[in-house]
């Protein structure tokens, strides 16, 4: 249509004005005003064709027209400019997300799940770089191999997601069979409704399911994003001083987390024996306390990391319908114990010299 090409000269106007704003111009725009007003009371009587809002060229006109207008319409500030913008970023990256919802067509010999029979063994989720450790380092290697303890080790949905972005054929088929050897291809999943449940897969079938989506890049983009609003929102939690007197116990007691928590009905999610009990509502409320722990600054990944972090996050959910979750990630390791914590979830978290004390004992008290 003309129109929504016409509005995507606009909003192509409006993205530069912005950049002038941002840049601390102090024009008056006021020829610019004038034309704003002409072009409302067109769009007000008729002679002007609305918006179509379906297309990407009408929706950036109305989010840089609403921004524009309010900086020079309604005396909003500069830092105003700066948040609504990072509103609409996070906005759009959610619908890039939600947009996968329907595109994903599995079919049923994509599944190929066998019943597990609990063996009283403790359930151990070992994060993705312990797993990819085992054939270079011959101390993982030793202590992981079946038999050495009485463990039973699992792997998850995020384990073939971060698989898939090693873009590195022999080292995604090492961890393919390190996964086979170490777990007895035992997968733990919410494939039953909102149960944390587990099943034998060969993760063959579970790796062809995840590359039919191509959702994981648009999750890792949207955590980017939103790892921005600390720095936006909240610039007085970025400097190293501040950053450096967060405590465990400070944090775990701060009013943001408490409110967050505060916002779930931990009997709904969590059974008396710290279990998950409703995984979508412990999925929610392990999002929302990363949340928040973004917004304070406390143990925030480097910029390298911050969109495997995603997989991180997921990976403490699914951990979470474990006996203990094993991580070389200090930061994921410390983020995971005060979530644990505060939502009463019994998981331990140790990080891989922990684990190997622990594991040493389980095999001496074996024999």
């Amino acid at each position: 249509m003309d129109s929504c090409f016409n509005y995507g000269i606009f909003a192509q106007y409006l993205n530069m004005i912005l950049k002038e704003i941002k840049q601390g111009k102090t024009d008056d725009y006021s020829t610019y005003k004038i034309y704003c007003i002409k072009s409302e009371e067109q769009l007000e009587s008729g002679e002007l064709e609305p918006p179509c809002l379906d297309c990407d060229e009408c929706l950036t006109f109305v989010e840089n027209r609403r921004i524009v207008y309010g900086y020079l319409f309604n005396e909003k500030d500069l830092q105003w400019v700066i948040e609504q913008e990072q509103f609409v970023r996070k906005a759009r990256g959610l619908d890039q997300i939600l947009r996968h919802s329907t595109s994903i067509q599995v079919n049923p010999e994509d599944f190929k799940r066998i019943p597990f029979y609990p063996n009283n063994k403790t359930l151990v989720y070992l994060d993705h770089n312990v797993i990819d450790k085992f054939h270079k380092e011959e101390e993982k290697k030793r202590r992981l191999v079946p038999g050495y303890a009485d463990i039973q080790y699992v792997y998850s949905p995020s384990h073939l997601e971060e698989i898939k972005r090693m873009n590195n054929k022999e080292e995604e088929q090492q961890v393919m069979d390190t996964i086979r050897v170490i777990s007895s291809s035992l997968f733990i999943s919410n494939f039953r409704g909102n149960k944390l449940c587990l099943a034998h897969e060969d993760p063959d079938y579970g790796i062809s399911r995840v590359l039919k989506s191509e959702v994981a890049p648009d999750v890792e983009a949207y955590r980017v994003i939103t790892t921005d609003d600390r720095k936006i929102f909240y610039p007085e939690r970025t400097n190293q001083i501040y950053t450096s007197r967060l405590t465990y116990d400070k944090v775990f007691n701060h009013e943001k987390i408490i409110a967050a928590c505060e916002a779930f009905q931990w009997e709904e999610m969590i059974d008396e024996k710290g279990r998950v009990k409703h995984y979508t509502f412990v999925h929610q409320a392990i999002h929302a306390l990363v949340r928040v722990l973004d917004d304070i600054g406390y143990k925030t990944d480097k910029n390298r990391a911050i969109k495997s972090s995603a997989h991180d996050i997921e990976h403490m959910i699914y951990a979470a319908g474990t006996d203990i979750f094993v991580t070389m990630d200090n930061s994921l390791k410390e983020r995971s114990k005060l979530i644990y914590q505060r939502l009463g979830i019994s998981t331990d978290v140790m990080d891989w010299d922990g684990y190997m004390e622990y594991v040493d004992y389980r095999a001496i008290s074996k024999s």
